[in-house]
């Protein structure tokens, strides 16, 4: 549901990821030379828990335009699948 607790959190925790992403990412590609096995460790875990949203995403019941929150799965898979998958699947794709 979305105003589970579950929710409320796992979204935080994607927050500050992409709060890391978008700034520890370009100054390690611009300033950094080399990588330490601590930061592949820790980036691979990173990118684990973006794919782990996309699972959750898929099964995240959301609020429609009429205030009524669709909890049908076929029906949050399409709407997903139309608004952020692809955004997600390719964000998502360790480079």
């Amino acid at each position: 549901m979305p105003d589970s607790t579950f929710k409320k959190v796992w979204n935080m925790i994607v927050t500050i990821l992409l709060i890391y992403t978008a700034i520890f990412v370009p100054y390690r590609t611009a300033f950094v030379d080399s990588s330490t096995m601590g930061s592949i460790v820790f980036d691979t875990c990173i990118d684990t828990l973006f794919m782990i949203d996309i699972f959750v995403n898929f099964f995240s019941a959301f609020e429609k335009k009429d205030k009524t929150v669709e909890v049908r799965h076929a029906y949050i898979a399409v709407d997903y699948l139309k608004s952020w998958f692809l955004l997600d699947i390719f964000s998502c794709m360790p480079i």
